[in-house]
């Protein structure tokens, strides 16, 4: 008896775009593509991609989405980042290549390089964080040095 081989098409509208996610590191990259993509697909401003109410202070976000009520405080450097909704940023920041999701507050004098850090998460002041995920309602204390590390509680990372 042979196998059956099934395949799956998914026919999708024009103007809009799918990505195989199946990986953190495939996470990671469409994440950082939206930009790209977004150009790409729409005639909207770059600017398109920041939610009218959130608060930025900084003039330097750059290739950064932000999301819902977000503030990013003043002398902070964002490049190449997902800022969710309601995330807190704090003076003289340094993120690139990340991903915050919802409700994430990142102390003063913080630096963050090719991280995901989930909900609800606490990135205390004077932190240095690279290569790192960082679970849900996770607390970074001040001053920590972590790098290619996985920090959660003991219920994991979040709820798919």
């Amino acid at each position: 008896m042979s196998e059956l081989i099934r395949c799956y098409v998914v026919v999708a509208p024009e103007n809009t775009f799918g990505l195989r996610v199946n990986t953190l590191a495939s996470f990671c990259l469409g994440n950082q593509q939206i930009h790209r993509i977004f150009q790409s697909l729409t005639d909207l401003p770059i600017e398109a991609l920041v939610a009218q109410n959130s608060e930025i202070k900084s003039n330097q976000v750059t290739s950064t989405t932000v999301g819902d009520q977000a503030v990013i405080m003043e002398k902070t450097s964002i490049t190449s980042t997902i800022v969710g909704a309601n995330c807190v940023v704090n003076p003289k920041v340094r993120i690139s290549n990340s991903i915050l999701m919802d409700n994430v507050i990142v102390g003063e004098n913080v630096t963050i390089e090719n991280c995901i850090i989930c909900e609800k998460s606490d990135i205390k002041s004077g932190s240095i964080l690279r290569n790192c995920l960082i679970g849900s309602n996770y607390v970074v204390s001040v001053n920590s040095k972590k790098e290619n590390q996985h920090l959660s509680h003991s219920e994991g990372f979040m709820e798919i």
